[in-house]
């Protein structure tokens, strides 16, 4: 008995608020759309009166609304097209007006679920399969429903009207989406026009091309200019596939730029490097901790360049046999480094669309954070220079001690990945997966 208290606006954590058959009176109070984590909502058989608060809506995760066997009147709001709700019922009421016609986004109600019988609506009833579907229950003593379902009469006026609409929306909009369309096709193609004569102008006169993240906050003129012209005194390391250097740009920010190994960019065949250059223009928008996040891809008089985020350990092979001195890289820390590039490749080979293969993974090009973080970099490059060769690199460095079901472990995990079969081969997703879950039950036994 007597009304709702305000107090339960208050239960901000409250997820079911039963009421049911309690004889409460009063109208519905505004603040219960306050409890944004309620599941379910029942305030039925009870004698509440007032309109429907349209602060319901707020309530984006309720699944089971009853308001049946009440007194409330007026409209049905549109803010109770709640997408999560699977039950609804308001019958047995005094609500008037039409059911809304954005009902018919709640997609998650089934024709068995919904109640709307014994009010004073009136109008068509949304068009959806949920409620042109529902049993005749459903609308029963609202003489001025209408609509395709069980039970109910025809629309008549209301088709005439919709008919009348439509031809004249035909009539309005076949000739303003002509002139859009013609509008759309001529800057279509001046704009193409305009960016293949400057392209070809720009790389018939320089001969260069450039794929820059749209996010940078220097230039590539910047960089050879911070870099002397890439003077020797900036070189960081040098590899079989090319030289690179560190650059301090006068923003503060770091960078490494890889100065590709070739006579001339022009000799490279047509197709290895547009499909290079694809990969580069994806990889500028990828965003994943284990992989270097390239700034942008430079080509010009026969050379290219690729601009990466510095890192400060260098790669994975100086960490093994650089010749500075080779760092202690315990058992822990090499399945670390393992999880990071599985984790890395699991995303470019499931994650990425259209998925990006690396076809190069070597500890040349797996680079180290300060806490020995990988990223995995230098996509494609092999392809693009020299699409039959390989890289193999023996292991090498000190092992120290880890729990051996660990260690046995991993190399089960390496086996299945050189399976004969393709098929039988695991997924990069799924071995990502195994190794942070059961590496991780190792490693815990350790302490």
């Amino acid at each position: 008995m007597g009304k709702i208290s305000l107090e339960w606006a208050e239960c901000a954590s409250l997820t079911i608020l039963q009421m049911g058959r309690n004889r409460i009176s009063g109208q519905i109070p505004v603040e219960l759309g306050k409890l944004i984590q309620l599941l379910n909502l029942s305030l039925g058989c009870n004698e509440l009166s007032g309109e429907i608060p349209q602060s319901l809506g707020r309530l984006i995760e309720l699944k089971e609304l009853d308001l049946s066997q009440n007194k409330l009147t007026g409209n049905i709001p549109k803010e109770l097209g709640i997408t999560a709700l699977e039950s609804l019922n308001v019958s047995h009421n005094q609500l008037l007006g039409e059911i809304p016609a954005s009902f018919y986004t709640m997609v998650n109600l089934s024709s068995s679920s919904i109640d709307f019988s014994y009010n004073k609506l009136t109008g068509q009833i949304p068009v959806s399969k949920v409620f042109e579907e529902a049993p005749a229950e459903a609308y029963v003593g609202n003489s001025g429903l209408c609509g395709n379902a069980e039970g109910l009469p025809t629309c008549h006026i209301d088709s005439e009207r919709k008919k009348h609409s439509n031809m004249l929306l035909f009539v309005v909009l076949i000739p303003v989406c002509g002139l859009l369309l013609l509008a759309i096709i001529v800057a279509g193609i001046i704009i193409f026009y305009w960016k293949t004569k400057f392209l070809t102008v720009e790389r018939r006169r320089h001969g260069e091309s450039l794929i820059w993240e749209g996010e940078g906050k220097f230039t590539f003129k910047d960089i050879v200019k911070a870099s002397e012209g890439f003077n020797e005194k900036y070189c960081i390391g040098k590899g079989g596939f090319g030289t690179v250097y560190r650059v301090a740009l006068p923003n503060s920010q770091i960078v490494a730029v890889k100065r590709l190994n070739m006579s001339d960019s022009s000799e490279i065949p047509s197709a290895n490097r547009h499909s290079f250059e694809n990969e580069i223009r994806v990889l500028t928008e990828v965003r994943h901790r284990n992989i270097i996040k390239p700034y942008g891809f430079f080509s010009i008089r026969g050379c290219m360049y690729l601009v990466y985020d510095y890192v400060e350990r260098g790669s994975l092979g100086n960490a093994l046999y650089g010749l500075e001195g080779k760092v202690e890289l315990n058992w822990n820390t090499r399945v670390k480094i393992l999880q990071g590039v599985a984790h890395a490749v699991a995303y470019l080979h499931h994650d990425c669309s259209p998925p990006i293969v690396h076809r190069d993974i070597t500890v040349n090009n797996i680079l180290l954070k300060h806490e020995f973080e990988p990223r995995l970099s230098d996509f494609g490059v092999v392809r693009l220079l020299n699409p039959d060769t390989s890289n193999w690199t023996p292991i090498a460095g000190s092992y120290g001690y880890m729990a051996p079901e660990a260690v046995e472990f991993v190399v089960t995990i390496a086996l299945a990945c050189v399976h004969d079969s393709p098929k039988e081969r695991p997924t990069m997703r799924f071995v990502a997966q195994e190794l942070s879950a059961q590496t991780q039950i190792c490693l815990s036994n350790q302490y």
